[in-house]
């Protein structure tokens, strides 16, 4: 690299070119360009090597050329291109240097058509093109100013996947890449990348000890970091902001502002297109969320027009949304509603699925409870418009039962308003010219209680006794007389 040196440990330190230095050897050289003119200044004349004459425009058909004996060297209108051209010598000395008085620009160049203003070629051994360092102040080491939509520094990466532009950060927390976007709505970014078919338009690899690839602190309500999917007209399916965690790490990790700003924010596309979209590998999970202290892991929230705020789609048979609650009794999933009739959780079961399920624990836990505010009911079922049962209750064991019912304040364990149906209960005809009926089929244990009642007013007629049989799973109405016409006895088995 022009004006360093190398050592052996392989840094490069700038050489300390004073201006002094420079401008003295400058003004020697051009002393002795002056003399050299004075002692033969003549009037014009066709000479093959005329010399150089002071406060007047001069003529060559070959390079002028000025050189000192120990090495260094400047070359005037060269013929093959090149308006002037500087070379340092091989003890480090410095091509071109330009040194400005105030705030004026030390070295200026100004492009043709699509030629670059300034251009430089690094050395052989992979040196700089062009190489900036900023003053002793805070100063910028190189800074490009862009005119209409051009971008302000512009770098093409070599042909073996060489970086467009790079930028290494100095000291500890020195930044290597920074960009200041314009005072114009969301989108003026400081920083943008633009990926072409499925290339991305920002990579950024963290350090090998935790460090983070792609880093931004968002302003006022401006986010950090902000991507755009789509990018052109036409172009389809692609990511705002994707990431790749290591290990352990995360893909993608925010932290909200002061104000209770979200960490990470997705908006998406006008039509229908997701906000924020996770694929977990293997077992893990696709989004996932750590609330603070009392916060929630992940927040939805719903459009303002029926929006929902959380969705899950589950593949095969797994849950659309699945939670877990926390190690203290903590609930898997909450609902709240909203207004004076919303919902706190709603289920909506496929074609013949149920709407919600729920599964107790091991340890005898229930699979579905609720418990009612003030003086609302626990479980509300509302039965289908086509002739559905509101409850529904199936007990699997002998021991279980399918509906209990159970008021430990003292009221009503079970209240029915309108007609109760039983399995176990039913009529008993007794022909005329008996006295007794049997009923089989009816399931009996010793706790069994039969109960049995004429349904005509007949005279000196009634049950005298109801009868089980436990092993032939039937009972026995004995009549006080023999029935003179057929006679209805209506029974009811408890237990």
């Amino acid at each position: 690299m022009a004006g360093s040196e190398e050592h052996a440990d392989g840094a490069q330190v700038r050489r300390n070119h004073s201006r002094r230095g420079l401008l003295a050897g400058a003004a020697g050289a051009l002393g002795a360009l002056a003399a050299e003119s004075v002692a033969t200044a003549q009037p014009a004349q066709a000479l093959t090597n005329p010399p150089v004459l002071l406060n007047q425009d001069n003529s060559a058909t070959a390079a002028t050329g000025i050189g000192t004996t120990n090495g260094m060297s400047v070359t005037l209108a060269d013929p093959a291109g090149f308006g002037v051209v500087g070379n340092g010598g091989g003890t480090g000395g410095i091509g071109v240097a330009g040194f400005a008085a105030g705030n004026n620009v030390g070295v200026e160049g100004t492009g043709a058509g699509t030629g670059a203003g300034v251009s430089g070629t690094g050395g052989g051994s992979d040196g700089n093109g062009v190489e900036g360092t900023g003053g002793s102040s805070n100063g910028d080491g190189v800074k490009g100013f862009g005119t209409g939509s051009g971008a302000g520094v512009s770098g093409t990466g070599g042909g073996s996947d060489g970086n467009g532009v790079e930028g290494t950060g100095g000291g500890k927390n020195g930044s290597g890449v920074v960009g200041t976007g314009g005072s114009g709505p969301l989108g003026t970014g400081g920083v943008v990348g633009l990926g072409v078919g499925t290339a991305t338009g920002v990579i950024g690899v963290g350090g090998g000890s935790g460090g983070i690839g792609v880093k931004g602190s968002g302003i006022g309500s401006q986010p950090g970091v902000f991507g755009t999917g789509d990018g052109f007209v036409g172009s389809t399916g692609g990511i705002g902001v994707m990431g790749t965690g290591g290990a352990s790490a995360a893909g993608v990790a925010g932290t909200g502002g002061s104000f209770s700003a979200p960490g990470v924010s997705g908006a998406g596309g006008s039509t229908d297109g997701t906000g924020v979209v996770g694929t977990g590998a293997g077992t893990g999970a696709g989004v996932s969320g750590i609330g603070g202290a009392t916060g929630i892991g992940v927040a939805g929230t719903g459009g303002s027009t029926g929006g929902v705020g959380v969705k899950g789609f589950g593949t095969g048979i797994d849950a659309g949304v699945f939670g877990v609650g926390g190690p203290q009794g903590g609930f898997g999933v909450v609902g709240f509603g909203e207004g004076t009739t919303g919902a706190g959780v709603q289920g909506q079961g496929a074609s013949h699925g149920e709407g919600v399920v729920g599964e107790g624990g091991s340890g005898n836990a229930a699979g579905v409870r609720g418990t009612g505010g003030g003086a609302g009911d626990g479980v509300i079922g509302a039965a289908g418009s086509l002739g559905g049962n509101g409850m529904h209750g199936i007990a699997q064991s002998a021991a279980g039962a399918g509906v209990l019912a159970e008021n430990t304040g003292g009221g009503p364990a079970l209240k029915a308003t309108g007609p109760a149906v039983f399995s176990r209960s039913g009529r008993l005809t007794v022909a005329a010219g008996k006295s007794s009926g049997t009923v089989t089929g009816v399931a009996l244990t010793a706790a069994s209680l039969v109960l049995a009642t004429v349904q005509q007013n007949l005279s000196g007629l009634y049950v005298r006794a109801a009868v089980p049989n436990i092993t032939a799973s039937s009972f026995t109405v004995y009549l006080s007389k023999t029935a003179s016409a057929s006679t209805q006895v209506a029974w009811f088995v408890v237990n």
